[in-house]
């Protein structure tokens, strides 16, 4: 596994500047307030919202049997400064 931080700008922000082919992406949000995931068109409303402090509903996870999962197509919103912990396995 390897891990990376993404830090929020208010806007949609990718998982990583580079493409990153993975077959298994879990991300976490341990932040104070909520975080939303999706495409480049993610935003404060609209996107897989991930509760704010850790926990069962702060986590996404997505699971591929062969190395499909690119994680630069995924994108991320927060509240300025909040930062994600992402992990994925190759």
């Amino acid at each position: 596994m390897n891990i990376i931080q993404v830090t929020q700008t208010g806007s949609a922000v990718p998982l990583s500047a580079t493409p990153i082919q993975c077959r298994v992406l879990i991300i976490q949000n341990n932040a104070a307030a909520v975080a939303r995931v999706g495409d480049s068109t993610v935003t404060a409303s609209k996107g897989i919202s991930l509760a704010s402090g850790g926990g069962a509903n702060s986590i996404l996870y997505i699971e591929s049997p062969v190395l499909s999962i690119n994680i630069q197509q995924y994108y991320t919103v927060g509240t300025n400064t909040q930062v994600l912990d992402v992990m994925y396995e190759l």
